[in-house]
């Protein structure tokens, strides 16, 4: 690799660790095998490396499966289901993974970054989860009540995936409901039947228990 990869790559891993503030430019050129003074050269400087590894693993997250479009043929239960089961299952992925390293940094001690995360990465997810959930709620549904349902679905897998590092340190070991399959299908149940409840005409299958 070259230099300017071998450096953008450490500053990844360093950065994910420790964040912008704990992460030194010494560590990462030491990591990286480089001069410091490459830094400099390549990247302009501490932070705009740190802007070049944010874009990084944004990039590295949109380059996962694409959100499902869905056949003519599906129902709207059909599409909202699809979108958790994407949802859910790209959380597995090593780079969603890395990538929710940052945002959980960004969240506890913002930089000028975490703008670029929300728009580049998270506001265009969460805004097809709401047209998904809005197209199933009947006409003239207040955007408070959307905007619960929304919270349904990507409140319990968002916390889930930024509460991992601390599952890890009590040492807790992974319950059924960790299972992903499980965990697919709890929340497809769970945001059908509050639907229903608020209105939308969702089919009887989402009703059974097994």
């Amino acid at each position: 690799m070259d230099t300017k990869t071998r450096i953008l790559q450490a500053a990844v891993r360093l950065f994910g660790e420790h964040g912008l503030k704990g992460a030194s430019i010494r560590d990462i050129c030491s990591e990286a095998d480089a001069n410091i003074a490459a830094v400099n050269y390549y990247f302009g400087g501490k932070d705009p490396l740190y802007a070049q590894v944010i874009r990084s693993v944004c990039n590295g997250v949109m380059e996962l499966e694409p959100m499902p479009e869905g056949t003519p043929g599906d129902t709207g239960e059909d599409r909202l289901c699809a979108w958790i089961s994407w949802y859910i299952q790209r959380q597995r992925d090593e780079r969603y993974m890395s990538f929710m390293e940052f945002v959980r940094r960004e969240i506890a001690d913002p930089t000028p970054m975490l703008k670029e995360i929300a728009e580049q990465v998270i506001e265009p997810v969460l805004f097809e989860l709401r047209s998904r959930i809005a197209a199933l709620l009947p006409v003239g549904t207040s955007e408070e009540i959307i905007n619960l349902h929304c919270g349904l679905v990507n409140g319990p897998a968002l916390a889930r995936v930024l509460m991992a590092p601390m599952h890890l340190q009590m040492n807790q070991q992974q319950s059924a409901s960790d299972d992903l399959d499980q965990l697919i299908e709890y929340t497809q149940r769970s945001v059908m039947a509050s639907l229903k409840v608020h209105g939308a005409e969702i089919s009887d299958r989402w009703e059974l228990v097994r």
